[in-house]
């Protein structure tokens, strides 16, 4: 019973974020602040709900791949946003 509290507030904090980041997305006014959101809230969003999955499997080879996939979206989602940001940069500055 507690693991299964532990899964809904994992999953209940990522809705959240996922919300904002679709709220962000339509309200923020340019590039750059929807960057913002689509960055912070959505990677939040991400590691919550993985982290959802992984307690509510247990610890196993599936937990390991998920975990494999939050280090890839911690990994990758900077990196994605620097470039899309970078090339706005440039394409403006042109």
């Amino acid at each position: 019973m507690l693991i299964q509290l532990f899964v809904y507030i994992f999953l209940i904090i990522g809705i959240y974020f996922l919300l904002s980041t679709a709220v962000g997305m339509i309200r923020f006014p340019d590039l750059y602040t929807r960057l913002h959101a689509g960055s912070k809230c959505l990677i939040a969003a991400a590691i919550s709900v993985l982290m959802g999955c992984i307690v509510m499997e247990g610890i196993g080879f599936v937990s390991l791949k998920l975990l494999v996939i939050i280090f890839f979206l911690l990994l990758t989602n900077p990196i994605a946003i620097h470039v899309i940001a970078n090339s706005a940069t440039n394409y403006t500055n042109k």
